[in-house]
């Protein structure tokens, strides 16, 4: 099975928090990245506040992380992909009851997914919330789960 990464492991592997086994896992098989991970680790770089004491060292980590992605495994979502998402994350956000705020990451979520379907590649993420109802509503998609 080849998996592409969702933001929620980046996220726990930069805080240490993955379990150890999946930790291993991830580094010895070939996984793939999507653009819009990339994108999403970015934004909380922006969002952090320049004054705070770990601000440099987790906008390094993030750099890093983002950095070290390779060009040739990394997913992009199409036209086709970017349509087909938005109507998937506006049915997301109404069966969740999302607010404004949150609509936006259900259409990350939903490019991901998506993206992840059409390269015939599976979802690892912790976000079942999300990820259970996307699998539900486009079951040509696959996500697995863990938990930290």
């Amino acid at each position: 099975m080849q998996l592409l990464l969702d933001t929620t492991v980046y996220i726990d592997e930069m805080q240490e928090r993955l379990p150890q086994g999946l930790d291993h896992s991830i580094h010895t098989r070939n996984v793939w990245h999507s653009s819009v991970t990339a994108c999403e680790m970015c934004v909380l770089a922006g969002l952090l506040h320049p004054k705070h004491p770990s601000t440099t060292r987790a906008i390094q980590q993030i750099t890093l992380s983002v950095d070290r992605r390779q060009a040739d495994r990394t997913v992009n979502p199409d036209q086709e992909t970017w349509i087909q998402a938005g109507v998937l994350a506006g049915l997301l956000a109404r069966l969740q009851q999302y607010g404004k705020a949150e609509q936006r990451r259900a259409l990350n979520d939903a490019l991901i997914f998506l993206s992840a379907a059409k390269a015939g590649l599976t979802v690892l993420t912790r976000n079942v919330a999300d990820y259970d109802l996307l699998m539900q509503l486009a079951p040509q998609g696959k996500a697995i789960f863990y938990r930290v």
